[in-house]
Protein backbone atom coordinates (compact mmCIF):
# COMPACT_ATOMS: atom_id res chain seq x y z
CA UNK A 1 0.00 0.00 0.00
CA UNK A 2 1.33 3.43 -0.67
CA UNK A 3 0.74 6.19 1.64
CA UNK A 4 -0.64 9.51 -0.10
CA UNK A 5 1.78 11.73 1.88
CA UNK A 6 4.67 9.53 -0.10
CA UNK A 7 3.37 10.67 -3.34
CA UNK A 8 4.85 13.76 -5.00
CA UNK A 9 1.64 15.35 -5.71
CA UNK A 10 -0.85 17.45 -4.81
CA UNK A 11 -2.25 16.30 -1.37
CA UNK A 12 -6.06 17.62 -1.58
CA UNK A 13 -6.48 16.51 -5.16
CA UNK A 14 -4.69 13.09 -4.27
CA UNK A 15 -7.34 12.77 -1.08
CA UNK A 16 -9.87 13.40 -2.92
CA UNK A 17 -8.78 11.23 -6.22
CA UNK A 18 -8.84 8.33 -3.72
CA UNK A 19 -11.59 8.75 -1.67
CA UNK A 20 -10.88 6.06 0.85
CA UNK A 21 -9.35 3.58 -1.18
CA UNK A 22 -5.96 1.94 -0.98
CA UNK A 23 -3.29 3.03 -3.69
CA UNK A 24 -2.02 0.00 -5.04
CA UNK A 25 0.34 1.83 -7.37
CA UNK A 26 1.40 5.20 -8.93
CA UNK A 27 2.95 6.16 -11.73
CA UNK A 28 4.01 9.91 -12.50
CA UNK A 29 4.12 11.04 -16.06
CA UNK A 30 6.33 14.04 -16.62
CA UNK A 31 5.22 14.76 -20.09
CA UNK A 32 1.82 13.45 -20.48
CA UNK A 33 -0.94 13.59 -23.69
CA UNK A 34 -0.76 17.66 -23.50
CA UNK A 35 2.49 18.10 -22.00
CA UNK A 36 1.93 18.32 -18.70
CA UNK A 37 2.61 16.42 -15.60
CA UNK A 38 0.11 13.51 -15.16
CA UNK A 39 -0.20 11.00 -12.32
CA UNK A 40 -2.20 7.93 -12.93
CA UNK A 41 -3.10 5.76 -10.06
CA UNK A 42 -4.31 2.53 -9.28
CA UNK A 43 -6.71 2.30 -6.36
CA UNK A 44 -8.59 -0.52 -4.73
CA UNK A 45 -11.62 -0.30 -2.67
CA UNK A 46 -12.85 -2.21 0.94
CA UNK A 47 -14.84 -4.62 -1.82
CA UNK A 48 -11.89 -5.62 -3.75
CA UNK A 49 -13.32 -3.66 -6.55
CA UNK A 50 -10.60 -1.58 -8.53
CA UNK A 51 -10.50 1.67 -10.66
CA UNK A 52 -7.81 3.91 -12.41
CA UNK A 53 -7.97 7.81 -12.10
CA UNK A 54 -5.50 10.20 -13.86
CA UNK A 55 -4.29 13.31 -12.50
CA UNK A 56 -3.40 15.88 -14.80
CA UNK A 57 -1.30 19.48 -13.59
CA UNK A 58 -2.30 22.17 -16.31
CA UNK A 59 -0.31 24.46 -14.68
CA UNK A 60 -3.43 26.61 -14.24
CA UNK A 61 -5.78 23.60 -12.21
CA UNK A 62 -5.70 20.03 -11.79
CA UNK A 63 -7.91 17.78 -13.32
CA UNK A 64 -9.48 14.54 -12.38
CA UNK A 65 -10.35 12.04 -15.03
CA UNK A 66 -11.94 8.38 -13.76
CA UNK A 67 -10.97 6.05 -16.41
CA UNK A 68 -13.61 3.02 -17.38
CA UNK A 69 -12.04 -0.83 -16.77
CA UNK A 70 -13.62 -2.55 -19.52
CA UNK A 71 -14.10 -6.71 -18.30
CA UNK A 72 -12.23 -8.90 -20.64
CA UNK A 73 -11.97 -12.43 -21.44
CA UNK A 74 -9.14 -14.34 -22.46
CA UNK A 75 -5.72 -12.61 -24.15
CA UNK A 76 -7.66 -11.28 -27.54
CA UNK A 77 -9.44 -9.06 -25.42
CA UNK A 78 -6.93 -8.20 -22.93
CA UNK A 79 -5.04 -7.39 -25.65
CA UNK A 80 -7.90 -5.67 -27.39
CA UNK A 81 -8.46 -3.74 -23.41
CA UNK A 82 -4.69 -2.65 -23.29
CA UNK A 83 -5.07 -1.46 -26.59
CA UNK A 84 -7.94 0.97 -25.58
CA UNK A 85 -6.17 2.29 -22.84
CA UNK A 86 -3.23 3.46 -24.59
CA UNK A 87 -4.46 5.00 -27.43
CA UNK A 88 -7.87 6.50 -26.40
CA UNK A 89 -7.08 6.87 -22.55
CA UNK A 90 -3.69 7.37 -22.86
CA UNK A 91 -2.37 5.65 -20.15
CA UNK A 92 1.57 4.84 -20.00
CA UNK A 93 3.05 1.65 -20.93
CA UNK A 94 4.60 1.09 -17.51
CA UNK A 95 1.36 1.62 -15.70
CA UNK A 96 -0.46 -0.39 -17.85
CA UNK A 97 1.63 -3.16 -17.32
CA UNK A 98 1.36 -2.96 -13.66
CA UNK A 99 -2.36 -2.74 -14.12
CA UNK A 100 -2.53 -6.30 -16.26
CA UNK A 101 0.28 -8.10 -14.21
CA UNK A 102 2.92 -8.27 -17.14
CA UNK A 103 5.90 -6.56 -18.42
CA UNK A 104 6.07 -3.12 -19.88
CA UNK A 105 8.07 -4.94 -23.26
CA UNK A 106 5.29 -7.17 -23.52
CA UNK A 107 2.62 -4.45 -23.34
CA UNK A 108 4.94 -2.34 -25.94
CA UNK A 109 4.79 -5.86 -27.94
CA UNK A 110 0.84 -6.16 -27.50
CA UNK A 111 0.46 -2.50 -29.13
CA UNK A 112 2.84 -3.00 -31.76
CA UNK A 113 0.62 -5.88 -32.78
CA UNK A 114 -2.36 -4.25 -32.54
CA UNK A 115 -1.33 -1.27 -34.74
CA UNK A 116 -0.85 -3.65 -37.44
Amino acid sequence: MVEIKDIPFNQTMLKKAAAGDEIEYYNINQRGETGGRTLELKLTGCEGRRRVVVLADRGFCIEQRNVELRPYLGREERNKEIWRLYNEEHLTQVFLANLFSITQPSVSLIIKQMRG
